[in-house]
């Protein structure tokens, strides 16, 4: 009896615990990284738009020599930018050099390519392009989920494991040594001791 009782007061708490998993590894997390992704991109959109700033003047005097140099030391700054591809209005490549023919746009998930218009005074100027590789990005945001699920995984256990004991301590043993007792008084034995009386249902059932 105790063991199918004690499942079936278990039972409630496994299942909620598995849906709140199940609604933290599937609904919540995505969710969560699609946000983080979208105002990682902005940040970056933003960045995109101060270097176009300090671009414009440098292309209008055609200073190619700066502009390589300092489109050089943004990408060494930022090792997650797979690339920085800088045209003119007219579409010839600034930066990198051009030699040979101009390299592919690497695509998987976690490659995020950014176009930029730049003009000035409304008349076009020109193209930066950006590939943001994000797999260390993702990692890291993946690393986190992981121990957020871990640590929620460990709390579950926790109650889990505090709610048997109590449940062992409050409510079957005493359940057994009653259920002991009203057998022993069904054969007319009168030598078996009851639990104590206590001020709840199990209480109130001796």
């Amino acid at each position: 009896m105790s063991r199918s009782l004690r499942w079936k007061l278990l039972l409630p708490l496994l299942l909620g615990s598995a849906l709140i998993l199940a609604g933290l590894n599937f609904v919540w997390t995505p969710r969560y990284l699609e946000d983080q992704r979208a105002e990682y991109l902005e940040e970056v959109n933003q960045h995109l738009d101060s270097v176009i700033e300090g671009l414009i003047p440098l292309m209008l005097a055609n200073q190619l020599d700066i502009i390589t140099e300092n489109l050089g030391e943004l990408q060494k700054k930022n090792p997650d930018w797979h690339e920085i591809r800088l045209s003119d209005a007219g579409g010839r490549q600034i930066y990198p050099p051009m030699v040979g023919a101009p390299p592919a746009t690497a695509a998987h998930p976690a490659m995020q390519v950014m176009d930029k218009d730049i003009a000035y005074l409304g008349v076009p100027a020109g193209h930066l392009r950006v590939q943001i590789d994000l797999s260390r990005w993702l990692a890291k945001r993946h690393v986190q989920h992981g121990q957020l699920s871990l640590m929620l995984a460990g709390c579950v256990a926790l109650l889990g494991l505090t709610w048997s004991v109590m449940v062992e301590g409050i409510v079957l043993r005493p359940l057994l040594r009653l259920s002991r007792a009203a057998k022993a008084l069904a054969q007319r034995r009168v030598d078996v001791a009851l639990p104590p009386a206590g001020r709840d249902e199990v209480g109130d059932l001796v």
